[in-house]
């Protein structure tokens, strides 16, 4: 198995409103930029205020730039929170998914991340929901991250579908891991019906298991980290929620299809790339 090698440079672009709650995506984001060569990029973007705003409020001609200093403020506050006083704030107006996505698409980001809130039901669907709207919207991975988050991670379930993007996610995932980390790779099948003949179902057994250990000697892992396989039956998105929450993980790297289900419900960090 390889170890980790220094990458090509490369940027990780952090999306926030400067709040405790995204924290966690903050952390996690400069110590992925610790593991490559590029730098983290912090980006709030505001919503536009309604077009018949100034026809109402005349008097407020200037709080776009009040607002922008704001967030700037904030977010300079959360990079002095995190250590990362040196990184420089963007603000920017307009469609929270177009902003993110042309900034990470103009800069060459390797990763978007990005804060979920876990209380308030309300709170983490509209942030699961940016995220999958930033997903659909260009090519660039999003990581999701919840506020208690403090860095790499120490448990990561890699589900492969072996697609190109599920091999591009896990090569990714490795640059989250911590020295010794545990990395579980699972692949899910919900259509070998217990009906099919124990031959065949050893035949396929034995093919997904040749695939796991194949990929498993492509990751650049990091020292000391410890592999396993998995297969796993039932619905992709459920087994893979169990699994995760059955090894305490904090990081669920997979392909696009199929993520959305996980990126809604999943409590830990989730990490989503297309091909």
């Amino acid at each position: 198995m390889s170890h980790l090698t220094p990458l090509l440079a490369d940027a990780i672009l952090l999306a926030t409103l400067g709040t405790e709650h995204s924290d966690g995506a903050a952390r996690v984001a400069l110590a992925f930029a610790s593991r490559g060569q590029g730098p983290m990029e912090a980006l709030g973007v505001l919503a536009p205020l309604p077009p018949d705003f100034f026809a109402y409020a005349a008097h407020f001609q200037d709080i776009d730039p009040q607002r922008r200093a704001a967030l700037s403020q904030a977010i300079a506050e959360q990079m002095a929170r995190i250590s990362a006083s040196d990184a420089t704030p963007k603000v920017e107006i307009g469609d929270s998914a177009e902003v993110i996505v042309n900034e990470a698409t103009a800069r060459g980001a390797a990763l978007i991340a990005l804060g979920l809130v876990h209380h308030g039901v309300v709170d983490r669907l509209l942030g699961a929901e940016l995220a999958i709207q930033i997903l659909h919207s260009g090519k660039v991975p999003v990581l999701t991250v919840p506020p208690a988050a403090t860095g790499l991670m120490e448990r990561i379930v890699i589900a492969t579908d072996f697609s190109p993007a599920a091999t591009r996610v896990a090569h990714l995932a490795m640059r989250l891991a911590k020295d010794g980390a545990a990395i579980h790779l699972v692949h899910t099948n919900d259509w070998l019906a217990e009906s099919v003949l124990p031959s065949r179902r050893r035949v396929y057994e034995a093919g997904v298991q040749a695939l796991l250990e194949q990929l498993a000697t492509t990751l650049p892992l990091p020292p000391y980290a410890q592999v396993e396989q998995h297969l796993l039956h039932g619905v992709a998105d459920s087994a893979i929620l169990t699994f995760a929450a059955a090894r305490r993980a904090d990081l669920i790297a997979m392909a696009a299809d199929g993520a959305e289900p996980v990126v809604r419900r999943a409590d830990c960090s989730v990490l989503i790339a297309k091909e």
